[in-house]
């Protein structure tokens, strides 16, 4: 029997170092205010840039903090569906590294999610608000969300920041695919959503590692994705699950190999 918690987080982390501290501080204080049992997990997604050093004291330190250390990158949303996998909270948030998406909402969502009720699969957005990145990139990824909301129904301002029951997790589960869209599994499976709107701030430190072909790529992958679970088409999978390490969590330190966690075949 899992024990559960109030309250998961999850953060993918890929070349974060100089924002991952700050981060736990920052997400640590809320939860605390709070009040409540509560587990943040990090998602090291291959960084090459120390972030993992950071992830490590801050596992041995607190052992609230969880860390699965990922041996090759697999992307932000597949890594966010690892870590939502080791999830163990009632309700679980979603949440970038790189303060963009501010902690201090969670209350707020939190409390939404708790007024929706748990009779269905609910996710509750923190709607992106504010110019927060170049006009171009602006331009383009409202032109894809608002796409996304006229197909799927999404909310229009839907980020990766958002707050889930149990039920929305199952749904996510249900598919285990290599390059998977949150959003896009999350409508087709039924959720229910609702969008609060957070100001979203420029990022403090570093760029962000997605390229205008990066972009694109992933945009393509998901609207091919959602049109395969439209059509009831299933999805490319089982993917391999490269976890090498899984570090705190449960009173100590601890290290599992884990490479291969299925087989991809």
């Amino acid at each position: 029997m899992i024990s559960l918690v109030d309250t998961s987080v999850v953060v993918p982390v890929f070349k974060n170092a100089e924002t991952v501290l700050e981060l736990y501080r920052r997400v640590a204080t809320v939860l605390q205010s709070l009040g409540g049992t509560w587990e943040l997990i990090f998602v090291d997604d291959a960084s090459p840039d120390g972030s993992l050093q950071h992830l490590r004291k801050l596992a041995q330190e607190d052992l609230r903090v969880v860390v699965l250390a990922l041996a090759e990158n697999v992307g932000q949303h597949r890594a966010v569906w690892l870590g939502l996998q080791r999830a163990r909270g009632q309700m679980v948030a979603v949440m970038d590294a790189d303060l963009q998406d501010p902690p201090e909402a969670l209350p707020a969502l939190l409390r939404a999610l708790q007024d929706a009720g748990e009779e269905k699969p609910t996710v509750v957005f923190a709607g992106r608000q504010g110019w927060y990145q170049s006009w171009p990139r602006m331009v383009t990824s409202r032109f894809f969300k608002h796409l996304l909301h006229l197909w799927l129904g999404l909310p229009a301002d839907a980020g990766l920041f958002c707050v889930m029951n149990r039920k929305a997790v199952a749904c996510l589960a249900r598919w285990d695919v290599p390059r998977p869209y949150l959003q896009v599994m999350l409508a087709c499976a039924g959720a229910s959503f609702v969008s609060l709107p957070v100001t979203r701030p420029l990022r403090p430190a570093g760029v962000s590692s997605y390229s205008s072909w990066r972009r694109l790529v992933l945009a393509l992958r998901a609207l091919g994705l959602a049109l395969r679970l439209k059509l009831h088409m299933p999805p490319r999978g089982p993917a391999p699950w490269p976890i090498r390490e899984c570090i705190g969590g449960s009173g100590e330190h601890e290290k599992q190999s884990w490479e291969v966690f299925r087989d991809a075949s």
